[in-house]
């Protein structure tokens, strides 16, 4: 289990996780959460304040928490995380929006897979149907303490699973 109680949110919080397509460097992070930090504390919706903060998780994921019971996104405020995150991606070079990447937490860290190369790595006996895969797709804090972590066989890459697609 992954612990995030340093994230001093309500667990209601809304999340946003962008998982980077490569290990962050110190440097990287560093002008991340300074950006991060610049623009958490200007964002806003329709003239208001937003409650917001931003995490760097892992060495590869970038996490925005808002407590939408302050204040909720508006979809311009979203509009504008979301080119705060594409900025982040061509000021780095990096890709942080590529859901074809799937993440798996192994006694090495946090690797990453393409599809193909996951299926390589199940058929050569790396991961397995229950390695803990990155689910990226929390909607709030407490999805994101509780089930962040999914085995394989729970996630869409389940497929890989099917006899006609294991060798």
């Amino acid at each position: 289990m992954i612990k995030l109680d340093h994230i001093k949110f309500p667990d209601h919080s809304r999340v946003w996780i962008y998982q980077a397509d490569r290990k962050l460097s110190a440097e990287e992070k560093g002008m991340i959460l300074s950006k991060g930090k610049e623009f958490t504390s200007s964002w806003a919706a329709h003239g208001h304040e937003l409650m917001a903060d931003i995490h760097i998780e892992l060495d590869h994921f970038i996490i925005l928490v808002l407590d939408e019971q302050v204040e909720a996104a508006s979809g311009c405020s979203i509009d504008k995380s979301m080119k705060f995150v594409l900025d982040l991606q061509k000021d780095l070079g990096t890709n942080f929006t590529n859901r074809l990447i799937s993440a798996v937490w192994t006694d090495n860290g946090v690797q990453l897979y393409s599809y193909q190369e996951a299926k390589t790595a199940l058929e050569n006996g790396e991961i397995s149907s229950i390695s803990e895969v990155f689910d990226n797709t929390a909607q709030n804090l407490n999805e994101l303490k509780t089930k962040w972590l999914k085995p394989l066989k729970d996630t869409w890459l389940k497929k890989l699973l099917e006899p006609e697609n294991v060798q």
